[in-house]
């Protein structure tokens, strides 16, 4: 059993994550790699802010100008 990254061969590359011969059987089983998975959860966050109202956000707001100074 070979299991591929579907995003990596999707953008033409091999995406070979790992291979095991104890199965036997000789097929592919798909899955994501780490490096799409980390951009998958990224994409999610900024499309999840994005549709939050404001006054749901968890951003902390701007400090007033002069408070950064001390003033």
């Amino acid at each position: 059993m070979r299991l591929v990254c579907a995003w990596c061969q999707h953008e033409g590359r091999p995406g070979l994550m790992r291979e095991d011969d104890a199965s036997g059987e000789a097929f592919d089983s798909h899955g994501i790699c780490d490096d799409h998975s980390i951009r998958l959860l990224r994409e999610i966050r900024i499309r999840f802010r994005q549709a939050l109202p404001l006054s749901l956000r968890t951003e902390p707001a701007p400090a007033p100008i002069g408070a950064i100074e001390g003033r």
